[in-house]
C-alpha cells in the first residue's frame, strides 16, 4: 500500500484500478474476484465524494462496492416502514418499485431473505444436469437453470461468503438476547400486531402477482450475491411469499413468548376482516383461498406454541376466531373449514414427535371429524409452518430457524445451533453451494492441467 499511497496523486482512478488488474480477462478479473476492501478503502480516501459515487456505481466494481453504497439502516427504516409498504401497490409490475422495496428488505430481514434465495438456488440448480427442476406456476414453466448458468453463478460469486461459506445453520430462537434479535432479525424484533396486519396485506399482493399482465420484475441485486445468471427463474413473488411467511412465523413465536395476547387477538380479528373484504371484492377465488390457508396455518402455529406451554386460554382464544372464519367461508368454495383439518393437524404433531401434545389437544377438542385423505390434496392438509426454514424440537419445544452461515459473523458465538446432519431435522437441508464450488474448481483444475495422450500408430 506504500507504493499506492505514493503514486496515487499523480494517477487517475482508472489507471490506479488498472494497476490492480481491472479489465484483464483472467480468472482473477473483477468479474470473478472483488477488489480487496482494504485497497478500495485507500482508493476512496483519495477521491472526491462525487468521484466516489461514480466509482461505486461502476458495474466493474459492483462486487466490492456494496458496503460503501448508501443504504438506510434498519433503525432508520423501522419507524416508517409500514407507511412505506402500505404505499407500495406496484412492486410486482414496476421494476423501480421492487428495487426500492428490496433495499428495505435487505435491511429488515437479511437472514431470512438470503436463506430463502439460496434455498431456491439449491433446489433449482445443479452441476450434473443440463436442466434442473423447472418450477411450474399456473401452467407456465420457469426459465431453466442450466448447468452453464449455475457454473457461471458459482464462478462469479466464489469469493462471496454466502458461496465460499455456503452452509446453513439452524439457530435456536430462544438463545437470542434482545440485542441479538435486533442484529439478526431487525423486523421481527420490532414487530407487533399491527406489523402482522401489514405482512398479511403484502401476502395478498404476492398472491395476486401471477394475474398481473406484463413482464415480471427481476430480482436484481449484487450486494451479497451476483444473481445475473439466475434472475430469469428466481420468482420475486414466490420469494416474497416465503419471506413474509417466515417473518410472520418468527413474529408470532416472539409475541407468544412475550405473552402479548392482545397483539395476537388484534391481528387475528383484523385478518378476518381483511378476508371478509377479499371475499366480497376479488374475482379470483384462488387468491382468497391462499389467504385463508395462510391464516389457518398461522393459527396452527399459535396453537402449537401455546400447547407446548399448556396454555389453554390462548388455544381457546384462537379457536373462537377460527370458528368465526369457518362460518364466514361456509358454502363459498374457498377452502377447508379449520375444524375439518384438526384431526390431520394432530396427526402432524404426532409425526413430529409431539404425541403428548396431540393427546392434550385432543382432550380439548372432542368429536373431531375424521382425517382428510392427505393424498387428495397437493399440499399437506395441516402444515404448522414451512419445514424448509423451521424446525420445532420435540425434546425441548424450542423453535429453530435456518440461516446462512455466511451471515454469522455479527452474531455472538454463544448462540445455540442444531446439528443439521441429524436425520430428524430435514431431508435436504444444506445449500450444496460450497460443495458444488469445490467440485467445479476440481473440474476446472483437471481440465486446465490435463495432458493429451497420443497413441502410437504403425
Amino acid at each position: 500500500m506504500r507504493l499506492l499511497n505514493g503514486i496515487f496523486p499523480a494517477l487517475t482512478i482508472g489507471s490506479t484500478l488498472l494497476l490492480y488488474g481491472l479489465g484483464q480477462s483472467t480468472e482473477d478479473s473483477p468479474t470473478t474476484k472483488p477488489i480487496p476492501l482494504e485497497i478500495l478503502d485507500q482508493i476512496l480516501s483519495y477521491s472526491s465524494k462525487d468521484t466516489n459515487t461514480r466509482l461505486l456505481n461502476d458495474p466493474l466494481l459492483s462486487h466490492s462496492a456494496a458496503k460503501y453504497l448508501p443504504h438506510p439502516s434498519a433503525k432508520t427504516i423501522l419507524p416508517n416502514w409500514e407507511f412505506e409498504l402500505h404505499e407500495t401497490t406496484t412492486i410486482f409490475t414496476q421494476q423501480k418499485e421492487w428495487d426500492r422495496l428490496l433495499i428495505i428488505w435487505r435491511q429488515l430481514a437479511p437472514l431470512e431473505l438470503w436463506d430463502t434465495v439460496l434455498h431456491s438456488v439449491t433446489s433449482l440448480c445443479s452441476l450434473q444436469s443440463a436442466t434442473a427442476n423447472p418450477s411450474r406456476t399456473r401452467g407456465s414453466v420457469a426459465a431453466e437453470c442450466t448447468g452453464e448458468r449455475y457454473k457461471r453463478f458459482l464462478t462469479i460469486n466464489k469469493y462471496r461468503p454466502l458461496v465460499s461459506r455456503g452452509q446453513r445453520a439452524m439457530i435456536d430462537m430462544t438463545s437470542l438476547t434482545v440485542p441479538d434479535w435486533e442484529v439478526a432479525f431487525p423486523l421481527a424484533s420490532f414487530a407487533n400486531g399491527e406489523t402482522m396486519d401489514t405482512l398479511f396485506r403484502l401476502l395478498h399482493l404476492t398472491f395476486e402477482a401471477p394475474f398481473y399482465e406484463g413482464k415480471p420484475v427481476q430480482f436484481n441485486d449484487s450486494t451479497e450475491l451476483n444473481l445475473t445468471d439466475l434472475t430469469p427463474f428466481i420468482r420475486v413473488s414466490t420469494t416474497m411469499t416465503a419471506l413474509l411467511n417466515r417473518v410472520a412465523t418468527t413474529t408470532l413465536w416472539k409475541l407468544y413468548h412475550q405473552g402479548k395476547w392482545d397483539h395476537i387477538k388484534h391481528y387475528l380479528d383484523r385478518a378476518i376482516v381483511m378476508v371478509t373484504q377479499g371475499l366480497d371484492d376479488h374475482a379470483h377465488n384462488s387468491e382468497v383461498y391462499r389467504w385463508i390457508e395462510t391464516l389457518q396455518q398461522q393459527a396452527r402455529c399459535i396453537i402449537t406454541f401455546a400447547a407446548i406451554g399448556l396454555n389453554g386460554p390462548w388455544v381457546d382464544g384462537v379457536m373462537v376466531r377460527m370458528d368465526q372464519l369457518d362460518q364466514l367461508i361456509s358454502g363459498r368454495n374457498v377452502g377447508l373449514a379449520f375444524r375439518a383439518t384438526l384431526s390431520n393437524y394432530l396427526g402432524e404433531l404426532s409425526t413430529r414427535g409431539f404425541t403428548k401434545l396431540a393427546k392434550w389437544l385432543e382432550q380439548k377438542w372432542p368429536n373431531l371429524p375424521d382425517e382428510i385423505n392427505p393424498f387428495a390434496t397437493i399440499t399437506p392438509v395441516s402444515p404448522i409452518f414451512d419445514k424448509r426454514y423451521f424446525y420445532l424440537n420435540p425434546i425441548d419445544g424450542h423453535l429453530y430457524q435456518a440461516i446462512p452461515s455466511g451471515f454469522l459473523s455479527p452474531l455472538p458465538e454463544s448462540l445455540r445451533y442444531l446439528d443439521p446432519n441429524q436425520p430428524y431435522v430435514m431431508g435436504d437441508f444444506q445449500y450444496k453451494l460450497k460443495n458444488d464450488l469445490q467440485t467445479l474448481n476440481l473440474q476446472q483444475y483437471v481440465h486446465t492441467n490435463s495432458v493429451p495422450v497420443h497413441h502410437m500408430t504403425r
